[in-house]
């Protein structure tokens, strides 16, 4: 839905011509067609003209990746001048060009600036220059930081290119936790202890993760800090503890004891815990609604293994799912109107989607492998998941209707249990 917006901009540099309106603005939570972009090519020093390159392939990766923008073939231009001042709108509006994208790259004391020009072509208006300064080892940062600020003119949404992710890979015969940027690039091992960790997770704040490793022999709960890289333990029972998910400083978190395994709730600064479930079966894989009056998770009750919701407390319990035969790893969309989950009901997982109520449900993968282990964006348009079905297990992205899937890992080993991070880990 394309629709008028005034947005109010802050400009790094200079001033803009004409109004500081954005008139294309894209409504994302029901969006009806794409917008047509132009993005000529980058200017820079001769030298730094394959850097220029380098950047204007990221800027351009991240708006596809959104499936919000269509780009117009370069070979249909009429005009390559990379030149962001000059401006000739008619060789735009003659090839359906909505918007026009230009930047300038130049060196700078402190690094790399990308000077960047943002044009509503049928207005005849520049509606965005925007400067982005960083170090020329952070060129996909800095692209990144682009990036967002087109979508942010555009839709009047923070996007998710800065975000990060959390995955588990065993390729050095061990099971370390990795985090990395939302496109696959940037892998960074966060444990490299020669031991097996699991169940990765962001903390509310973004710049703390929680997981479970056998480091110390049994599988404990540890915290750990990306700004420090300190390593607290956060709970050492004897038995398993496991698929945590955090709500504000509120964790919720799998104990298994005496071979009973429950839900527990602790909270981060006491760190004492205190029981949610009661039951003979398991109870694990929690996941808290947006607004935290919620947990979805799993549950073997009722005999197999199936979805259901409770109240904070533990109360007001529910099953969501009755179809399939084995259903696991729901998590609730930030948007808290969907909650998705992988279910086996043809020899394989496949992902599925159903509502809090547990009323409708739409499977979204089919005759791919085994899908599994679904995480949402945090503006809830994108899903993450772990499939097998190029062979080893690697991480795809789809739209929240199942379509649009697009592999974002690559190597040997197997990856897993992706977490993508909320929109405060783009600081990282």
């Amino acid at each position: 839905m394309i629709k008028a917006l005034a947005i109010g901009l802050i400009f790094l540099f200079g001033s803009i011509a004409g109004s500081a309106q954005a008139k294309v603005f894209i409504d994302v939570t029901s969006p009806d067609r794409k917008v047509f972009v132009a993005m000529a090519p980058f200017a820079a020093a001769k030298g730094d003209q394959k850097m220029a390159a380098t950047i204007q392939d990221i800027v351009r990766q991240d708006l596809d990746l959104t499936g919000l923008f269509s780009y117009i073939d370069r070979a249909a231009y009429l005009n390559q001048d990379p030149s962001p001042t000059k401006v000739k709108y008619t060789d735009w509006t003659s090839i359906g060009a909505e918007v026009l994208v230009k930047a300038e790259l130049e060196r700078t004391a402190k690094g790399i600036s990308i000077n960047l020009y943002v044009y509503d072509v049928f207005a005849s208006q520049l509606v965005l220059r925007q400067q982005y300064q960083g170090s020329d080892t952070k060129l996909r940062n800095l692209a990144h930081r682009a990036s967002d600020g087109i979508y942010r003119l555009l839709t009047g949404k923070q996007s998710f290119f800065l975000t990060k992710i959390l995955f588990t890979w065993d390729v050095s015969g061990t099971r370390q936790i990795y985090m990395m940027d939302v496109d696959g690039y940037g892998r960074q091992a966060l444990t490299k202890n020669r031991s097996i960790n699991f169940s990765p997770a962001w903390v509310s704040d973004g710049r703390r993760i929680t997981f479970s490793s056998y480091i110390s022999g049994d599988p404990d709960l540890y915290m750990l800090d990306l700004r420090t890289n300190e390593r607290i333990t956060l709970s050492n029972h004897h038995g398993i503890e496991y698929t945590s998910d955090w709500f504000g400083n509120e964790l919720c978190f799998s104990r298994a004891l005496d071979g009973n395994t429950e839900l527990y709730l602790m909270n981060s600064q006491t760190r004492q815990a205190s029981r949610l479930t009661n039951s003979p079966g398991i109870d694990i894989e929690p996941s808290w609604s947006p607004d935290g009056s919620r947990v979805a998770f799993v549950s073997s009750r009722s005999g197999k293994p199936h979805v259901y919701a409770m109240d904070r407390s533990g109360q007001n319990m529910q099953r969501l799912t009755f179809a399939g035969f084995h259903n696991v790893n729901p998590a609730w969309s930030p948007r808290g109107n969907l909650i998705a989950f992988a279910g086996k009901d043809q020899g394989l997982f496949d992902l599925f989607m159903i509502d809090p109520a547990g009323t409708q449900i739409q499977r979204l993968t089919i005759d791919a492998g085994n899908n599994e282990k679904p995480s949402w964006s945090p503006d809830g348009r994108k899903i993450l998941f772990t499939s097998s079905r190029s062979g080893r297990y690697q991480l795809y992205m789809m739209n929240s209707d199942g379509s649009d899937i697009r592999q974002i890992t690559s190597g040997p080993g197997n990856f897993e249990s992706p977490a993508w991070g909320p929109y405060a880990t783009s600081g990282l």
